[in-house]
């Protein structure tokens, strides 16, 4: 009896030209690990990106990589604002880490930890820190001590402070009735504070969450600005003012941006037109100037950019100051060498 042929339903097609050029950059980018710049993939595939039009051959490269992404592939374009030709400086690659990757921690680790969480719940009372303990803890419970005892006492407020509720009008009746005042007010942890005797002129609201009391210390003999939130207890003084000081624009500016490091400079900012407004809420409220996608500031801290630019990659793309990108090179290289 002659067998039938197995009818598998499979109707094979040949690869076409858009998916052999979306295959060969796939491999070429797994390949080189460390990313390509528009440059060098057009030098790889020439024969699928030569166009005379290096405009045309970008969006395919873009259309392409959209394409990839869509199959699931994390491809990523790291901007460097440092040069003016992003074709040599922009880096495309494709990021293979595991998105199962976990930290692991040794018993030694894990024990300190749980005793650095238990000697500080007391003091910050916090419930997330309970819940947090728990997750980080969930296969090693048997090395993080029992809270019940701690647990109990969320409720309490601690001795000798006052609830925050109380702190903000006193503020405010010292300001308007021109009263001196004694503050406690802490830094860093609440039970590592101070006490100031200051000369309040001004509250000033940041945002929704923060505010700061400008206020005359009379134990630095100048103008500070202390974060509201910190401030544990406020306790009126006999007395008038001693000091007569004017508030002017550049004291209620208390950016980064302001501090005094370095000899004023004027600062070009040349940004990427639809994330330029991430800068523009990182500035508030350093004054600036924008004309489109450039911004123009005025700062004796230039150090300050320097965060905004690592965390928001691609934001700013060019600036007229050499110093700003020395500086910032500078910044990078010390936090590679902080995890060689």
């Amino acid at each position: 009896m002659e067998e039938e042929d197995l009818e598998l339903e499979i109707n094979p097609k040949p690869i076409n030209e858009t998916e052999s050029r979306q295959l060969a950059l796939l491999l070429n980018l797994l390949k080189y690990k460390n990313g390509l710049t528009f440059r060098k993939i057009k030098k790889l595939m020439k024969e699928f990106y030569n166009n005379l039009n290096i405009e045309s051959d970008y969006k395919k490269l873009h259309r392409d990589i959209d394409a990839l992404k869509e199959l699931g592939f994390n491809i990523k374009l790291y901007k460097s604002f440092l040069a003016q030709d992003s074709s040599e400086t922009n880096v495309y690659k494709i990021d293979t880490s595991s998105n199962d990757a976990r930290l692991s921690f040794s018993t030694e680790e894990l024990t300190e930890i749980s005793y650095c969480i238990v000697n500080n719940f007391s003091m910050f009372r916090s419930f997330y820190l309970l819940t947090a303990s728990q997750k980080l803890f969930s296969t090693d419970l048997d090395i993080f001590p029992n809270l019940e005892q701690y647990t109990q006492d969320m409720t309490k407020e601690p001795e000798n402070t006052l609830k925050q509720d109380d702190v903000l009008p006193k503020l405010i009746k010292a300001v308007k009735d021109k009263n001196p005042i004694k503050i406690q007010y802490y830094k860093n942890l609440p039970n590592n504070f101070e006490y100031r005797e200051l000369e309040p002129y001004r509250l000033i609201k940041r945002n929704s969450v923060d505010s700061y009391l400008m206020a005359y210390d009379r134990n630095k003999n100048a103008i500070r600005k202390f974060l509201v939130p910190k401030i544990i207890k406020v306790t009126e003084l006999s007395g008038s003012f001693i000091s007569n000081v004017k508030i002017d624009e550049g004291l209620e500016n208390y950016h980064a941006l302001n501090f005094t490091v370095h000899e004023e400079e004027t600062i070009d900012l040349f940004c990427e037109a639809n994330t330029i407004w991430k800068l523009e809420k990182y500035l508030y409220p350093h004054p600036f100037k924008k004309e489109e996608n450039h911004i123009k500031l005025k700062t004796t801290n230039r150090a300050a950019l320097f965060q905004f630019m690592h965390l928001e990659n691609g934001v700013i793309q060019k600036t007229n100051s050499p110093e700003l990108q020395k500086g910032f090179c500078e910044y990078i290289d010390k936090i590679k060498s902080n995890y060689i």
